[in-house]
């Protein structure tokens, strides 16, 4: 979630998530937000990823053309 406002002089908030306990002890409600954040992919991480997959298909579109060639 993220806060915004058309107000002037005003800035956007971060975004956050809002978490609810549903009775867990503390140790179990930290465990379950600490598995949630875990799930969260950095935007760095995220867009290493896709260069990784950008570069395979690059390879793969590389392979498939120089066996066109050699046939």
């Amino acid at each position: 979630m993220e806060l915004t406002t058309d107000e002037p002089g005003i800035a956007n908030s971060d975004p956050f998530y809002i978490v609810f306990n549903f009775g867990l002890e503390a140790p179990q409600f930290d465990q379950a937000v600490g598995a949630f954040a875990a799930r969260i992919p950095e935007p760095t991480s995220l867009a290493l990823a896709g260069l990784g997959a950008v570069g395979v298909g690059c390879l793969r579109k590389r392979s498939v053309l120089q066996r066109r060639s050699v046939s």
